[in-house]
């Protein structure tokens, strides 16, 4: 009976400790999805303010681009939430059947007893005592019959018990239940707005289309939006370098990813996969020269023209560092792999994961979006803070 009670204390504590992180992990979830609405909101008055001629211009492309950004976002934290409900849900439904299974044991064990003593009365109780072969043989049967009789007084106070964990287990579990069915109605709407944002950018894309230097003005945004990039890595490479400082100090044991685990980078010259399939490289790391717009720009990584499969795939097992609009290449996401090296995947859209994500080679993360220029795909390969060229990292085709 101890033994039970043992494990009926430890599940119980388990479990508690378990909702607990998750319920708070939920909270700070809710906190995130708020500012991202808030920010939403803000495009959407900031667009619906502009003028008719306005709302035709790059400016404009710029602001639902990010509103697609945020929207993404929101729609991949639900999702996150979603699952984490699932979670929890799960883990109240195996508390239940635990302690309905409690209380069946503990309920045929007390029925036992009753029985016994039912059957047999005082006077078996007796003949058990008077039965003993010893004065120190009827003391320990004595004790025992007292502790068996002690010990069952309180299993009606543990069937109480039990009953109440039931109770608050069940509760919970509509609440979570319900908490689902609202997040899952959010989420359906999330995606019809998301829907339609890329059905407003795609028209402004195509009216943008007609003009040519609204196409030249692009290329020139991505040639300058290599600063960005490079100003996201070097706050990722100072926040770890914070972050390590910070766990020397206080001697934390279990960092808050073991990167000493994931595949080894620097090992995978030449054999890393490529971060789009069906794709043709449209500009190559260095210089480029545009003999059509007769402009010769610097490029930081590569530009690849997509085909029919538009799926962005993880290259190495990493985690995602940053998810960020930067001018001319929309959403950019990067991924921190072993040994300071980090991937860049510039215009993706319909994002799979969130911050904070770990996420093994040749994970679906998102889809390549499309510009003024068409589907086209950046990605950039850093060590530390320098910048590698793509094409000696990247599986030979």
């Amino acid at each position: 009976m101890e033994k039970l009670r043992f494990i009926f204390i430890l599940s119980f504590i388990f479990a508690s400790l378990i909702y607990s992180q998750s319920s708070n992990e939920i909270k700070k979830k809710k906190a995130e999805l708020t500012s991202l609405r808030t920010e939403i909101e803000s495009l959407k008055n900031e667009l619906n303010s502009a003028s008719a001629k306005q709302k035709e211009s790059l400016a404009a492309l710029e602001i639902l681009s990010k509103q697609e950004l945020l929207l993404n976002k929101l729609i991949s934290k639900l999702t996150n939430e979603e699952n984490l409900i699932r979670e929890n849900i799960k883990i109240l439904n195996e508390e239940i059947r635990s302690a309905e299974y409690r209380i069946s044991n503990i309920k045929d064990a007390y029925s036992r007893y009753i029985l016994w003593i039912y059957k047999n009365g005082e006077k078996k109780y007796l003949e058990y005592l008077f039965s003993s072969e010893s004065v120190s043989q009827a003391l320990e049967r004595y004790k025992y019959l007292e502790y068996i009789t002690d010990k069952n007084q309180d299993v009606i106070s543990k069937i109480k018990t039990a009953k109440d964990s039931l109770t608050s287990y069940k509760n919970e579990l509509q609440i979570e239940e319900k908490r689902k069915a609202d997040l899952l109605l959010t989420k359906i709407n999330d995606q019809a707005s998301l829907f339609k944002k890329k059905e407003q950018r795609s028209k402004l894309l195509t009216t943008l289309r007609k003009n040519q230097k609204n196409i030249e003005s692009e290329i020139k945004q991505k040639s300058v939006a290599f600063e960005s990039i490079k100003g996201i890595v070097e706050r990722l490479i100072k926040d770890e370098e914070a972050r390590l400082s910070n766990e020397s100090k206080n001697r934390v044991k279990a960092p808050k990813f073991n990167y000493k685990k994931f595949e080894n980078f620097a090992e995978l010259k030449g054999v890393v996969n490529w971060p789009v399939n069906d794709a043709t490289i449209v500009r190559f790391f260095g210089k480029n020269k545009n003999k059509k717009l007769n402009t010769v720009t610097m490029n930081y990584g590569i530009d690849l023209k997509v085909g029919k499969d538009q799926f962005v795939r993880a290259v190495v097992e990493g985690v995602i560092s940053a998810i960020d609009f930067i001018p001319g290449y929309g959403s950019v996401l990067i991924i921190t792999h072993r040994d300071k090296f980090r991937s860049v995947y510039g215009h993706i859209t319909d994002l799979k994961v969130i911050e904070g994500e770990i996420v093994k080679s040749g994970q679906v993360i998102g889809s390549v979006n499309e510009s003024l220029e068409g589907k086209i795909f950046h990605f950039e390969i850093w060590k530390g803070r320098e910048n590698q060229n793509p094409m000696n990292w990247l599986v030979k085709k």
